[in-house]
């Protein structure tokens, strides 16, 4: 399988952040009050979560990711 180097570029606030041993989590809250998050595991990989096309709604946010949802007060 070949693999490949996709940049994404979108604009958004950081909301919040969690690390835990297996990735850095990251927040972010773009037009349209919704949220993408960013999570890193370093050198293996990295992948933004958008829920599609829309972004995630708070509550997914909550359940998906409590941590992140916890410090930016979305639970």
């Amino acid at each position: 399988m070949e693999q490949q180097v996709v940049e994404v570029r979108f604009q958004g606030e950081v909301v919040s952040t969690h690390a835990d041993d297996g990735a850095t989590y990251t927040l972010y809250r773009v037009p349209g009050d919704v949220y993408m998050v960013y999570v890193d595991k370093g050198e293996e990989e990295a992948w933004l979560e958008t829920g599609g096309t829309r972004g995630l709604e708070g509550q997914q946010v909550a359940t998906f990711f409590p941590e992140l949802a916890a410090v930016a007060g979305l639970d």
